[in-house]
């Protein structure tokens, strides 16, 4: 930590009195140790999912459970109070929870995992086993939040904040390993801190998302190169008069021919892959192409208006010149072309 420090405070000066080669130095030194510390971090991860995968490769993975318990306010306590602290009261928890359960792995430097045993092995029932994650994650989280923890040498105690998601074999049993089981739980802790919920129990519901969002994952490039992406129109009407007067594009993927997914779905995938403004561009040309036809057939008037919805991305790419340039080819006015951003962005 010390290194850093001198390092930052050597990037500073060096930028003050423009000493550029020195800043750079300092710049690639920062680099190669948070290089180092992420290869640390990748390599102890794949310890312990090896260590995990051992443990349990014999095990009937229906008769366990798997909490996945993220401490959310670690980093903040590292940044601002002790570089050293994190890891302290990560080592606490882990110790705390080790002396109380059989199976708990340190899986991040601020994640832990633990593995349970249900109770009864031949219950099907879904409600008597989503209560019985529910009581025991309850029970880890509420032992975890009375803590007190204080660093060796200082007066000032901490507390933990926490988010927590489970995962176990469904009604369906699709699930057949612990590995599958683990990214589950934290799939469904993700859900929960996007939720601002402390728990979640994961439920058919949620591993159908998580599928879904894995499926998108590895096929969204595919639906650009098949041509799977598509606008539906929703009508915009004039309350006094009740006639249509122009009309909002909306982007959907119509996949397989059978399924037709709204952007909100896979909208985080696409902007991760940087795909969003390839998308945008896709629903922009068809959106023009209808409306010409719309025009071509009279089935819409001269005043009538086209609303297309864009990502803020894709809003800030556009090059205006050959926007004007594609409306004119299809002989539309530029004043009857409105744009769309969610209040978000």
């Amino acid at each position: 930590m010390l290194l850093i420090l001198i390092l930052v405070i050597l990037l500073l000066l060096s930028l003050l009195e423009e000493n550029y080669f020195s800043a750079v130095c300092s710049i690639i030194g920062l680099g190669l140790i948070t290089y180092h510390k992420r290869v640390n971090e990748d390599v102890r991860l794949v310890i312990t999912k090896n260590k995990i995968n051992r443990k349990f490769m014999k095990k009937n993975v229906r008769n366990y459970f798997v909490i996945f318990v993220e401490i959310t306010n670690l980093s903040t306590y590292s940044q601002f109070y002790n570089y050293k602290l994190s890891d302290y009261i990560i080592e606490q928890i882990y110790n705390l929870l080790k002396k109380r359960l059989s199976y708990v792995f340190l899986y991040s430097i601020d994640q832990i995992v633990i593995i349970e045993e249900f109770d009864n092995k031949t219950v099907i029932n879904g409600k008597l086993r989503y209560n019985e994650q529910l009581e025991k994650t309850s029970r880890v989280l509420n032992f975890l939040k009375k803590q007190m923890f204080k660093y060796p040498g200082k007066d000032e105690s901490y507390r933990v904040n926490l988010h927590a998601g489970t995962g176990s074999v469904g009604m369906r049993e699709e699930v057949d390993s612990i590995e599958e089981l683990i990214k589950l739980a934290h799939f469904t802790m993700i859900t929960a801190k996007s939720k601002q919920n402390e728990l979640l129990i994961a439920d058919e519901g949620t591993r159908l998302i998580k599928e879904d969002i894995e499926i998108f994952n590895q096929e969204l490039d595919s639906g650009i190169k098949y041509d799977e992406f598509e606008p539906y129109f929703h009508p915009i009407i004039n309350p006094k008069t009740m006639k249509i007067v122009g009309c909002e594009s909306l982007l959907r993927w119509v996949k397989n021919d059978y399924r037709i997914i709204e952007a909100g779905k896979f909208k985080d995938i696409a902007k991760e892959k940087n795909l969003f403004t390839k998308i945008d561009a896709i629903i922009i040309k068809k959106s023009l192409e209808n409306y010409q036809l719309w025009r071509s057939k009279n089935l819409v008037d001269e005043s009538f208006s086209l609303t297309i919805n864009l990502s803020l991305d894709s809003l800030l790419s556009i090059n205006v010149n050959e926007l004007k340039i594609s409306a004119l080819e299809y002989q539309i006015d530029n004043k009857y072309i409105e744009f769309d951003i969610s209040e978000s962005d």
